[in-house]
């Protein structure tokens, strides 16, 4: 089954991996649909280029891979849901830290421990088009055929689909589950693959979190850093993530920070600029454990991870 045009648009938990060299060829379109004229205009530049054979180009440029699966047991006040991803990516033409953007992936890998950075995942997006457009980059979304999760003596089969028609170098199918399942902090998870056109049978568990992060914050103030706390993990082996969003002049802002799981940790005033104007934010706390998942047909280790989310929605005063 060959892979049909699709597009992007999902938020998930990345792990990345390099691989080795082949060939990968993928259908081209001639009419794109999408809002932003500055992407109309690098899409169609993509298209122009793709049209007429260019001898300096290597066809042998190196294929790399993606693989992407997770499951986010999210917490808002007394709601509790629950949602698994996967994506098995196979690409090329493209530098690696472009691919999350391109795949709506939240992009955590150049953040050090300890730190925080701010996003504009806008700009960010035009980035990777750009890019694109220029090196004649290739992503295809492999067939991995009937995936299943399991936990608690529960089986629910994720659904595969194909990605809507957007961007005319994305290909393939991607997999989700929506609230099938009821899953609970501290259970034994396990995503097993029986394989598909491109992707073989696997079988990866992970053991859950054992608590939520239980986060609280401190007033927002102008000028001033953003004072968070939550409930340590003694045995926490991953980073906690923080992510804030607000609405910005040119969309939405976004400051991510990588952390040691030791219950306090303070956002930078420089990152938070415009955070006091704004009438509502987003502030998120992902505590996370992952397991190493390898499955034939792809090519480099990708991880399993699943993650318990505090979500706090804050007004400025």
């Amino acid at each position: 089954m060959s892979p049909k045009l699709s597009a992007v648009g999902c938020e998930l938990s990345v792990a990345l991996g390099l691989s080795g060299a082949r060939d990968l060829l993928l259908p081209r379109r001639s009419a794109i649909v999408i809002k932003s004229m500055k992407r109309v205009t690098t899409l169609l530049s993509f298209l122009a280029a793709c049209s007429v054979p260019d001898p300096g180009r290597d066809a042998s440029v190196a294929e790399r891979s993606l693989t992407i699966a997770k499951l986010t047991i999210a917490r808002d006040g007394d709601q509790v849901s629950s949602a698994a991803t996967a994506q098995f990516v196979r690409y090329r033409g493209l530098e690696p830290a472009s691919v999350p953007s391109l795949l709506g992936v939240a992009d955590v890998a150049g953040i050090e421990l300890g730190t925080c950075r701010s996003f504009d995942g806008t700009a960010a997006l035009d980035q990777a088009l750009a890019q694109a457009a220029q090196s004649g980059a290739e992503i295809a979304l492999l067939d991995a055929g009937r995936l299943e999760l399991a936990a608690g003596g529960n089986h629910a089969a994720m659904s595969q689909h194909a990605y809507p028609d957007v961007m005319p170098f994305v290909a393939g199918m991607v997999y989700g589950l929506g609230p099938d399942m009821t899953p609970a902090p501290g259970q034994l998870f396990e995503l097993s693959g029986d394989g598909g056109e491109d992707i073989g049978p696997f079988s990866v568990s992970v053991l859950a979190p054992s608590e939520y992060p239980h986060l609280s914050a401190g007033s927002i103030v102008p000028g001033s850093d953003l004072e968070l706390s939550w409930q340590p993990l003694d045995a926490a082996s991953e980073p906690l993530l923080i992510e804030l969003k607000w609405p910005g002049r040119k969309g939405t802002r976004t400051v991510r920070c990588q952390v040691f799981d030791e219950g306090k940790f303070r956002v930078p005033a420089p990152l938070l600029a415009g955070l006091s104007d704004a009438t509502q934010s987003s502030l998120t706390a992902t505590r996370s454990a992952r397991s190493r998942l390898s499955a034939p047909g792809a090519s480099s280790i990708g991880q399993f991870a699943v993650e318990l989310r505090d979500t706090l929605q804050k007004r400025s005063p």
